[in-house]
């Protein structure tokens, strides 16, 4: 029987046909996969994998917080509505605009310009 909600949302992942095929059968799904299907993002060699996260956490480390936070929200959104999504992403954009995270990036952005010249 499925657990932690994979009912719900591995039809919402794979869509039903292919749920029906991993629930129902309850086989080791491998790797390569799972990746295919759109269950993982990617897949590393063994013994890799804590190398590979930690790169990851590196790569997020260095974005603007505010950035990312603001994308999570977004996503989780409930808003199906193309132009109202439109509105949240634009509002959300605008707020990042004057945050201090945007002005020390264009700040070097234009530092960087006005050596080059």
């Amino acid at each position: 029987v499925p657990e932690a909600a994979s009912s719900l949302l591995v039809p919402r992942l794979v869509g039903p046909r292919r749920a029906a095929d991993l629930l129902l059968l309850g086989e080791p799904v491998p790797a390569a996969r799972a990746e295919t299907l759109g269950l993982g993002n990617r897949v590393v060699p063994a013994g890799e994998g804590l190398a590979e996260a930690e790169a990851l956490v590196t790569r997020l480390l260095a974005k603007p917080r505010g950035a990312l936070l603001a994308t999570k929200r977004l996503m989780a959104s409930q808003t199906t509505d193309i132009a109202a999504r439109m509105a949240e992403e634009s509002a959300a954009f605008a707020v990042g605009l004057h945050s201090p995270e945007f002005a020390a990036i264009a700040t070097k952005f234009f530092a960087s310009r006005a050596k080059a010249a």
